[in-house]
């Protein structure tokens, strides 16, 4: 009788190259291995640098308008404040009681705060808060739409001397932001 024989081919795979990575008894050698924990060394790394909860700036970049007529120009480093120059509302022309400020931190996704230092200031509001630091606080961020609130509490400050006084002083729990306007983005 004859017999027919086949020889293997000579790429048989993905299995037959995991193959020859191991040693006769089946185990990888320790350059394999030292390859791969540097490799997973290296992954678990670059992900716990990641700040997943860092807001992407983009969905608070653009402009805010309420129907009263005050609006946020929100960029990547700035915030500008129009308590009405955007259009006339029933509050009148309005204009005055604007500002600027430099982007501090931004915490938070859907909500959180933004923390500011002054700029400028338009006519409405003294010249001394130039330098000085606000927190906006921000909820229900979407894509068109947010709740934001400048700090305000019947008897508490106007501003703060330094960022670290803005983050403690100026928080929903210490009872500012109890009003949110609604604003929709342009």
């Amino acid at each position: 009788m004859n017999h027919i024989s086949f020889k293997k081919p000579a790429i048989q795979g993905y299995g037959s190259r995991l193959r020859s990575f191991r040693t006769p008894n089946g185990a990888f050698p320790i350059r394999g291995r030292l390859a791969l924990s540097v490799l997973l060394i290296f992954v678990s790394i670059i992900f716990s640098s990641c700040d997943f909860n860092k807001p992407e700036p983009s969905s608070l970049v653009g402009t805010w308008l309420s129907p009263y007529g005050d609006g946020y120009i929100i960029a990547e480093n700035s915030v500008t404040y129009d308590d009405g120059e955007f259009y006339e509302s029933d509050w009148g022309p309005g204009g005055i009681f604007g500002w600027t400020g430099k982007i501090i931190e931004t915490t938070g996704s859907s909500s959180g705060y933004i923390y500011i230092q002054y700029e400028t200031v338009e006519e409405g509001n003294p010249s001394n808060y130039v330098g000085k630091f606000i927190a906006i606080h921000y909820e229900n961020l979407s894509e068109v739409a947010v709740q934001l609130a400048n700090p305000y509490k019947a008897d508490g400050i106007s501003f703060a001397e330094t960022l670290e006084q803005a983050k403690t002083e100026f928080t929903v729990e210490n009872g500012y932001f109890a009003f949110h306007g609604e604003y929709v983005k342009k």
